[in-house]
């Protein structure tokens, strides 16, 4: 009996970051990426970089962190400058796919990724054991849509030369809240 295993592949594609609008910061200097106190796929401080996989999953998932008190060290996050990063990993795990799931003993539903607890375990194992660089999970902000994702790149499994995988960086727009 041979044991299920996930489907490790390369991949090529766009992702979407924001950063702060000031400009003071590069959007290839990942100092606060894995920052956030309340990420599901890592725990706080382990580096991993998300990815929105379009422009309305990045608006989307920006507007559930509005309220969110961030660590004295991560800025605010009322003014970003949004960026379309191309890239080129050689080995991800799609977690929007069933064998993937359940190959790495959880039961999949169309919201087995809702409970943190299940998610933040099964990120850390793959992070841990498997060569996987990155995941594509279902984006929380459209639970009903599975071809909404997020791309999760663990920054300590990536060269850390960034020009070694990023392969374009594009300026896109701006996001903004304003409380008035």
């Amino acid at each position: 009996m041979s044991i299920a295993r996930p489907n490790i592949q390369s991949w090529i594609g766009s992702g979407y970051r924001h950063i702060r609008q000031d400009g003071s910061q590069n959007i290839l200097d990942f100092q606060f990426a894995g920052m956030g106190i309340d990420n599901r796929w890592n725990k706080q401080g382990a580096a991993s970089l998300y990815l929105a996989g379009d422009r309305g999953v990045v608006v989307a998932e920006w507007g559930r962190h509005l309220s969110v008190e961030y660590s004295l060290q991560a800025p605010m996050i009322a003014q970003r400058a949004v960026f379309r990063l191309t890239m080129r990993l050689d080995s991800v795990i799609d977690l929007r796919a069933q064998h993937n799931v359940e190959s790495l003993g959880v039961t999949f539903s169309t919201t087995w990724f809702l409970d943190s607890e299940v998610a933040l375990t099964l990120a850390e194992r793959i992070r841990e054991e498997t060569s996987a660089q990155a995941i594509i999970v279902p984006s929380i902000a459209f639970i009903d849509d599975l071809t909404r994702w997020n791309l999760v790149v663990f920054l300590d499994k990536v060269p850390a030369d960034t020009n070694k995988w990023v392969v374009k960086t594009e300026s896109i727009g701006r996001l903004q809240w304003n409380d008035e």
